[in-house]
């Protein structure tokens, strides 16, 4: 009986670790704590941006004319890895 528990909890451990894996580089995972850095980056309302899952943990992001593509890294949070635009009109 025991190790039926704890065979239980080690899989009910896993399925845990692999649903915070997959929420960690999700789209709302980006607008909970991306989307203000992409607003900070691009100078821009969070409310004018636009925000595309380009792939797991890839977000686009548009707004004010500008561009960027932010990628999540584990440890790192969400980082621009492409931009246009962000030069021009700070």
């Amino acid at each position: 009986m025991s190790r039926m528990i704890s065979q239980a909890a080690a899989a009910l451990a896993l399925l845990v670790s692999l649903a915070g894996c997959y929420i960690a580089g999700s789209q709302a995972h980006f607008m909970d704590t991306g989307l203000p850095k992409a607003a900070f980056d691009m100078h821009c309302e969070k409310e004018k941006l636009t925000v595309t899952q380009l792939a797991h943990g890839s977000m686009g992001v548009q707004g004010c004319g500008k561009q960027g593509r932010y990628e999540f890294v584990n440890g790192g949070g969400w980082v621009l890895n492409s931009a246009e635009g962000l030069d021009e009109g700070k």
